[in-house]
């Protein structure tokens, strides 16, 4: 395939302005969560805290830009060449991602730590919000690790360059119940990422590849953890 023919691929099959706008929702959401953190958290570690508090929406916001100069919507030309910014943008955002992760995987761990010796928060609706917003923030992070993970990541799946895939997708199965040339988008790995983490286990999507596996575990067993404990002691604090 030569560049040519991959970079009309690449404008044929960008994000589309849905996805992108889900997106742009979920990434706010992110921030908004990382920077809305609890109070009491913040005091106890308050240079780690106040280093994810606030360097994480400003990453984010990085990261979407660098999205739109790559990879920007339908009718309208990339500001860098997607194929000649594929290995350097593809390697600073899968570390941006697992940062993100790692983050999230602190935050939960520190919110269940003071969430058993009490000293989060004794009301049980603020507690639900602050858990609605740490596992909206987990779903978002990991469907990224999905977008960036398939196939070579969303370059390599738009210009159609060869890579084995991470995910057994039902339109790839059954071709003839896609519209021609489809490909997963956001919107498909956010969708994933939510069933995962509802219902503990893939659903329509198999993953094929041993990282996608891991994901997916390490994200049901947060989302179990964020879910069942925080929500259960929120139950118990409102039926009080």
């Amino acid at each position: 395939m030569t560049v040519g023919r991959a970079v009309q691929g690449i404008r044929r099959r960008t994000e589309s302005y849905d996805s992108l706008a889900v997106m742009t929702v979920s990434i706010a959401l992110a921030a908004y969560s990382y920077a809305s953190l609890p109070a009491r958290l913040v005091s106890v570690h308050s240079n780690t805290f106040t280093a994810i508090r606030w360097t994480s929406p400003v990453l984010w916001t990085v990261f979407f830009v660098s999205i739109l100069v790559v990879m920007p919507p339908p009718g309208f030309e990339p500001l860098i060449s997607p194929l000649a910014a594929r290995p350097i943008w593809r390697k600073s955002g899968t570390v941006l991602v697992w940062l993100f992760g790692l983050a999230q995987l602190w935050v939960i761990g520190l919110l269940v730590h003071f969430l058993l010796h009490n000293k989060v928060t004794n009301n049980g609706t603020e507690l639900i919000h602050i858990a609605a917003r740490v596992e909206g923030t987990t779903i978002v992070v990991t469907a990224f690790v999905f977008w960036l993970l398939d196939a070579g990541g969303p370059i390599a799946r738009q210009a159609g360059l060869p890579h084995a895939p991470d995910f057994l997708w039902p339109q790839t199965e059954n071709p003839s119940l896609a519209p021609p040339g489809w490909g997963p988008s956001f919107l498909d790995y956010l969708y994933v990422s939510f069933t995962n983490a509802t219902a503990f286990s893939p659903t329509d999507v198999m993953p094929l590849s041993a990282r996608a596996k891991m994901v997916m575990m390490v994200e049901a067993g947060a989302s179990a953890i964020t879910l069942v404990l925080v929500a259960a002691r929120a139950v118990n604090i409102l039926n009080a």
